[in-house]
C-alpha cells in the first residue's frame, strides 16, 4: 500500500482512503443485511452510505479539478468555476432527491439519511490530513 500511495498526491491520497473506508464499511454491513433478511430497513442504509460516498468522492474530485484549474491561470478555467460549485451541489442534491423521492413514493430502496451521513467522511480525511500537516 505504501508504494501505491506515494506516486499520489495528498488530495488523490484522501479520495483513496475515503473509497476505502466507504467501501469497508459497506462490507462490514452486507452480512447482517443477509443474517437479519426480516429487517427492511438494512439494504437502504446500505445502498444509501454507497450511492453517498461515491457522490460524496466525485464533488471532492470536482473540487480537486476546480482548485487546479485556478491555480494553473488559464481564464477560461476561472470562468468554468462557478459552473462547476453548481455541479457539485447539484450532485450532492442529486443524491438527496433521489433517496428522497423513493422514500415518498414508497419505495425505500435507499435511505436518506445514510446518503447524508456517507457525505461525512471525505470531509473527516481533509481535516485529519489539514491536522496532520500541521504537526
Amino acid at each position: 500500500m505504501e508504494k501505491l500511495t506515494k506516486k499520489l498526491d495528498d488530495n488523490q491520497r484522501i479520495m483513496l482512503y475515503t473509497g476505502i473506508l466507504i467501501l469497508v464499511v459497506g462490507l462490514l454491513f452486507l452480512p447482517f443485511c443477509f443474517i437479519f433478511p426480516g429487517v427492511s430497513l438494512l439494504f437502504p442504509l446500505l445502498w444509501g452510505w454507497l450511492l453517498g460516498g461515491a457522490i460524496s468522492i466525485a464533488a471532492f474530485a470536482l473540487l480537486v479539478h476546480q482548485i487546479y484549474g485556478l491555480t494553473s491561470g488559464d481564464d477560461k478555467v476561472r470562468l468554468r468555476v462557478a459552473g462547476l460549485h453548481f455541479v457539485r451541489l447539484g450532485l450532492y442534491g442529486v443524491g438527496l432527491v433521489i433517496a428522497g423521492v423513493l422514500l415518498y413514493i414508497d419505495k425505500p430502496y435507499i435511505n436518506i439519511f445514510a446518503v447524508a451521513a456517507a457525505y461525512m467522511p471525505i470531509r473527516l480525511f481533509v481535516a485529519f490530513y489539514k491536522r496532520k500537516a500541521k504537526v
